[in-house]
């Protein structure tokens, strides 16, 4: 691979990965004296990347959101054993009752957020650590 081809190649990743259009990133390099074959081939790599990290990050925040929904109900559930075990309605109970439904909360939405990437990968059009974020 020529250094000029290693460059376009890189330079076309990057661009991919920060969500500029496939058309786009095919013709620039196509004016960069590619020929049309070796363009789509190039963006195409790219893209696959691309929807590799996607799913990556959407499979992460499916990870997560799951974990958060079995942590805030399992606070919810301490904090209604919680008034059992004291014979008493507390405003503990009903602070540990409320921070376990803001995990639960927090859960669904990272758990939609990566159900959503995993089905959406590189049909995405933003970019990586727009994703991230």
């Amino acid at each position: 691979m020529t250094p000029k081809l290693k460059s376009l190649v890189v330079q076309a990743r990057a661009r991919i990965i920060w969500g500029e259009s496939q058309d786009a990133v095919k013709n620039s390099l196509i004016e960069a004296g590619l020929p049309p074959d070796t363009a789509q081939l190039i963006v195409d790599k790219a893209t696959e990347e691309y929807a590799r990290e996607v799913r990556r990050i959407g499979l992460r925040n499916f990870v997560f959101g799951t974990a958060s929904i079995l942590g805030g109900g399992a606070l919810s559930g301490f904090a209604s054993h919680y008034g059992r075990i004291f014979r008493e309605h507390s405003m503990v109970q009903d602070r540990i009752h409320a921070a376990g439904i803001v995990v639960i909360g927090y859960g669904i939405w990272l758990l939609a957020k990566g159900i959503y990437r995993i089905i959406l990968g590189g049909r995405a059009r933003e970019s990586i650590p727009d994703i991230e974020s």
